[in-house]
């Protein structure tokens, strides 16, 4: 679940703007302050993780709805000097090994059970070397659990050529490593925490030295600060650490461009020497006659002592940033995006057994599954399409093809039948979707979207348009029930300018609060929304989050007023 969103320099926002998300976040703003630039980080974020392309115009989640244009287009003011920066915060409930590695003699064991959160940082700037030339993913930095402190940072080399590696600094002094290795359990809150009055030197001194054994056992495939400072140039200062705790710096084979590796593909450490050379030289030693009995065994235990250290290395780097990531990119996988303005499906919009490329960015994706439907889809959609007042009904006509014989007939064979979608408006006739009203067309997505019931992320823009106020109203119950929906980890960012859809979620707080619910009204609380008001500003686009209390007050000011529009045109 994603729990918050960091971002900088990127179209409109200049600043580190910090987005906070509840299960249910709405964003208000004026038109063109960027409220949507905030859904567009994540369907960029998202091509980022998954793909690790930096220049993206056209993204999987948005489709042909929206075009993103490409690094120059979204960095802030085209100035491709800057660096846009996202940073998402996230609970990884999944395990974090992902290729059955053996961890029995790993030196942190437990290290899956005590990553219960994590944050990712992504740094992508426009790199020109002789090389390469174009955005790319320049630096990746990872933490856990909340604290600021990260536990691993990557970086690309100066040159950006073919076969440059990646490389890696780990912080196996982080407050989760730490705890770990500690075996004073008192000391663990105080280390997880990360605070300054409990750094290294306050262990005791047969834990300091453990640390110490360990990082030697790992440094032992580490690069060297001579290799370091000639591979990352003008950058080596981020190797130049002279605590103790940054001291292993690693270097990983390139999966793709950039610094963040695939999450798919297992990792592979390249470690510092010759191992290969070494085994050779091992194999010719034992020819010889009489050879030297020490030579050999150190040799063998030098090997031995830098392969186990590449596996271990290998196994820490593929937990903290393939298994982190790889969460991360289920979540945002499995979005769905509506876009402000959804299509009309055509009269020609029929069930097609070898289905369809649709998406929810344009709306048909619902539609698509209405036609679908075998259980009970329709059902609810038209539930909530009677408590909205929409004044319609889903109707599904089932035709034969001509060809189909009486056993088909009788029996709904479905590679025989063809489906289309109608609408009952009570009218005493069917009609299709295009024969009504646009604000149907943009409704019915919004619902099928909201009762689906997979988790993951829903963004919505505009759920609201084209519908009368006492349809927007419903909404509101609508997308608290979505939100609310036990077990489903979900997390709905809906922008929108509706006064009444707040207005009804500020409602059913304080109805809850006051246990004055009626018997099919949703119950709601305050952690679970999250208000952001979005401005533009001279620096740059800002968000703030308004605060609200348990009776459905805000405790922050509305800037400029709480829809001071309509208290002008009473007054």
């Amino acid at each position: 679940m994603l729990t918050s969103l960091e971002i900088e320099n990127f179209k409109g926002i200049a600043a580190r703007q910090r987005i906070d998300f509840a299960p249910l976040t709405l964003l208000f703003g004026a038109n063109s302050a960027g409220k949507s630039t905030v859904l567009q980080a994540l369907l960029y974020l998202h091509e980022l993780i998954e793909r690790g392309s930096a220049d993206v115009d056209r993204t999987e989640l948005g489709g042909n709805v929206l075009e993103l244009g490409g690094f120059a287009r979204l960095v802030h003011r085209h100035e491709t000097e800057r660096a846009i920066v996202l940073r998402a915060e996230f609970a990884t409930p999944g395990a974090l090994e992902r290729f059955g590695r053996d961890l029995s003699d790993f030196p942190f064991p437990d290290f899956d059970d005590m990553i219960e959160t994590a944050w990712l940082e992504l740094e992508v700037r426009y790199r020109r070397t002789p090389t390469f030339r174009g955005p790319i993913i320049d630096r990746v930095t990872i933490g856990a659990n909340g604290i600021s402190e990260p536990l691993v940072r990557m970086a690309n080399g100066e040159s950006l050529r073919a076969g440059e590696p990646l490389y890696v600094q780990v912080n196996l002094g982080h407050p989760v490593v730490a705890t770990l290795r500690t075996s004073h359990p008192h000391l663990w809150p105080a280390l997880e925490a990360g605070h300054p009055w409990l750094d290294i030197d306050d262990l005791l001194q047969e834990e300091r030295h453990q640390f110490e054994a360990t990082i030697d056992e790992l440094s032992a495939v580490a690069v060297s600060q001579d290799l370091l400072a000639r591979a990352l140039g003008k950058e080596a200062e981020f190797a130049n650490k002279a605590d103790l705790r940054w001291r292993p710096f690693f270097a990983i084979a390139r999966s793709r461009a950039g610094a963040l590796p695939g999450f798919s593909e297992a990792l592979r450490v390249l470690p510092a020497g010759d191992i290969e050379g070494d085994k050779e030289e091992l194999v010719s030693l034992r020819r010889q006659p009489s050879f030297d009995k020490k030579r050999v065994e150190a040799l063998e235990q030098s090997i031995s002592a830098r392969e186990r250290a590449a596996q271990h290395v290998r196994t820490f780097l593929e937990m903290v940033v393939l298994g982190t990531t790889a969460q991360l990119a289920a979540f945002l996988r499995d979005a769905q995006y509506i876009g402000p303005l959804r299509t009309i499906p055509p009269r020609g919009f029929l069930y097609e057994r070898a289905g369809r490329i649709t998406n929810w960015a344009d709306g048909l994706a619902a539609w698509d599954l209405l036609l679908a439907d075998r259980l009970t889809l329709i059902e609810r959609t038209n539930a909530w399409l009677r408590r909205l007042g929409a004044g319609c009904q889903v109707v599904v006509q089932q035709l034969f093809e001509g060809n189909a014989d009486a056993e088909d007939l009788s029996g709904g064979h479905v590679d025989k039948t063809v489906r289309r979608l109608l609408l009952d408006t009570g009218a005493g006739s069917f009609v299709l979707p295009s024969e009504v009203g646009a604000g149907i067309s943009q409704l019915i997505p919004v619902i099928v979207a909201a009762i689906e019931g997979r988790g993951g992320l829903t963004l919505v823009e505009q759920p609201e348009i084209h519908v009368h106020p006492a349809v927007q109203v419903g909404l509101g119950d609508l997308l608290i029930e979505a939100a609310s929906r036990e077990g489903s980890r979900r997390t709905l960012l809906v922008e929108t300018h509706s006064e009444h859809l707040i207005l009804r979620l500020l409602r059913r707080i304080r109805e809850t609060t006051e246990k004055e619910l009626a018997e099919d009204a949703p119950a709601f609380s305050e952690d679970k929304l999250s208000v952001l008001y979005v401005e533009a500003n001279p620096g740059g686009v800002r968000v703030r989050r308004l605060r609200v209390d348990e009776r459905g007050e805000f405790v922050d000011r509305w800037p400029k007023g709480f829809f001071a529009e309509r208290m002008e045109e009473l007054l």
